[in-house]
């Protein structure tokens, strides 16, 4: 199957939500409840939506659970808008399996945030492995969700890690920055001005934390 990171519902722009997952009493899936949602959130004229990841309680799914929820959202949303899916791993081969599914189901892009790496020295490597793999499985444009806890630097991928990432293979085309105060502060700005690369896909860059 051909490429789709030229298609133009790949092109992310403006505001994308995280939509959560909604789930009844008992802890089932309530598919209906997300066809509402999707059927609301389209009214917002966001520039996407955005499913399964941190906020979408995406752990507490299986994956039987996880394609229902991806085949389910890209049948509703019927390209309206770009489909982003999360699809961060505990590893690398957790992480592609989720984006072939992403795929199949109809996502219009990916993100994901990487896991600890297995120790200091191989982070770099580690990181870079995961999202070459990603990109590969999910044949979409990729976005790098530089994913880190309040209270510390863990999960935040190094400047010199994130240059790299972003520079190996041109669907890598958003990074997603969330590194909170005072850490996170002027990180978009470097992003920018190291990760800049000569391409037709200009590198996207967001931010959940002021201060970039």
């Amino acid at each position: 199957m051909p490429s789709t990171t030229d298609e133009p519902n790949t092109r992310l722009r403006g505001i994308i939500p995280v939509l959560p997952t909604p789930f009844p009493e008992d802890g089932s899936l309530d598919l209906e409840s997300l066809d509402r949602l999707i059927e609301h959130a389209l009214t917002w004229k966001a520039g996407g939506l955005a499913i399964l990841e941190v906020a979408s309680e995406v752990e507490k799914l299986n994956a039987g659970e996880y394609t229902a929820i991806a085949e389910r959202a890209a049948r509703k949303i019927a390209n309206k808008v770009p489909l982003v899916v999360g699809v961060s791993g505990a590893n690398t081969k957790a992480a592609a399996q989720s984006a072939a599914i992403a795929r199949r189901a109809g996502a219009h892009a990916v993100f994901a945030k990487a896991p600890a790496a297995s120790r200091a020295e191989a982070a770099e490597a580690e990181v870079l492995d995961y999202y070459l793999t990603i990109a590969q499985a999910a044949d979409l444009p990729v976005m790098v969700q530089n994913f880190a806890l309040a209270n510390g630097e863990s999960g935040v991928i190094s400047m010199d890690a994130l240059t790299r990432v972003v520079r190996a293979d041109h669907r890598i085309q958003h990074v997603k920055e969330e590194t909170p105060p005072p850490a996170g502060n002027g990180k978009i700005t470097q992003i920018k001005r190291g990760a800049r690369r000569e391409s037709d896909h200009p590198l996207g860059i967001r931010g959940d934390h002021p201060g970039g």
